[in-house]
Formats: C-alpha cells, structure tokens, sequence
C-alpha cells in the first residue's frame, strides 16, 4: 500500500518573458491549478489504466473516485498494483500539459514519487 499526500494548489503566475510566451499559446495567467486537475488531465484518463480489461476498469474507477473526493493535505491510498500503474503513467505521460507551465507543476508529479509505504 502507498499513500499520496495531495499538495496543495498551485498559482502558476510566472514572471516575463514566460507569460507572455504563455499567453501566445492562448492560456490565461495567473491560473490555479489542482491536484485533483491535474491528475485527471494527465494520468488518470491514460488508456494505460485500464489495458488489464474489464477488472482493471474496475480498479482504475475506484482510483479516479479517491483522486475526486481528495483535498489538500489529505492522503489517498493506493493498493501496490494500482501505485505501480499511476507511477508508471507518472514517468511517462501520455498527455502532457505546456511545458512551460509543467515546469512549475513538478510537486504535483513528486508527490507521487514521494508517496509512502504503508507499514
């Protein structure tokens, strides 16, 4: 078992020139991002989730349903396989986020990577 401690929000509010190259990829700044958010965006809709079939389906519902209902400083708790198969997706994302505003959302990805071994 390994539990995730969900960080808190994350304003990304960059100092120039970064913003406004942002802004010319059509984005709005400051912007809050979540934890919550994130996830959704970038791992938790990954057709890696659930390639095991209809039982990994099912296991990956319960997984998104923990992510949801989380809130800044609450833990999620993950069985073994299902850490195995968001830290694998985690590493290598299929969906990722401008790189210029994922630079400042690494805590969110280290706080999978940081995630502790239940006793």
């Amino acid at each position: 078992m390994r539990i995730i401690t969900v960080p808190a929000d994350i304003i990304v509010d960059p100092p120039e020139p970064v913003a406004a190259a942002i802004r010319r990829l059509g984005d709005k700044l400051p912007k809050t991002f979540t934890f919550q958010r994130y996830a959704l965006e970038v791992w938790l809709n990954d057709p890696r989730a659930i390639k095991g079939g209809f039982v990994q389906q099912c296991r990956w519902t319960n997984v998104v349903h923990k992510f949801l209902t989380a809130q800044p400083g609450d833990t999620i708790a993950l069985e073994d396989i299902d850490f195995s198969t968001l830290r694998e997706i985690a590493v290598t994302p299929q969906v990722v986020p401008f790189p210029l505003i994922a630079m400042y959302l690494t805590a969110f990805t280290e706080a999978v990577f940081n995630a502790a071994v239940e006793p």
